[in-house]
């Protein structure tokens, strides 16, 4: 499964790698967002759809730290951030959106 290679969160470049599937198992996770590193790397030895969604997870990290959302508000302001975050990520990358049209297509 072919991961896009970049995305762009809030006027930031993160890129997007394979992760060694024995490092993922290492840490026990199927994919990691580094801040430091401005990269998401998923397990894409693992089935497609736990990919998918786990590539989705990843860049939901990378919004919410871009937009510097704090967890501990309330519900609402919470989803208000995370929806216009994704909105900007979706409307951004055609990659992203090609990825995952491809994903539901197969499956």
């Amino acid at each position: 499964m072919k991961l896009p290679d970049k995305i762009k969160v809030s006027g930031f470049t993160i890129a997007i790698e394979e992760w060694e599937s024995s490092e993922a198992a290492a840490q026990g996770k199927y994919g990691m967002f580094s801040p430091h590193q401005l990269k998401i790397q998923v397990d894409t030895s693992i089935d497609p759809q736990i990919v998918a969604e786990t590539l989705l997870h990843e860049v939901l990290h990378a919004i919410f730290w871009a937009n510097i959302i704090d967890t501990t508000l309330d519900e609402e302001p919470v989803v208000e951030k995370t929806s216009l975050g994704l909105f900007q990520v979706l409307r951004d990358n055609p990659n992203l959106i090609k990825f995952f049209t491809n994903f539901f297509k197969r499956n």
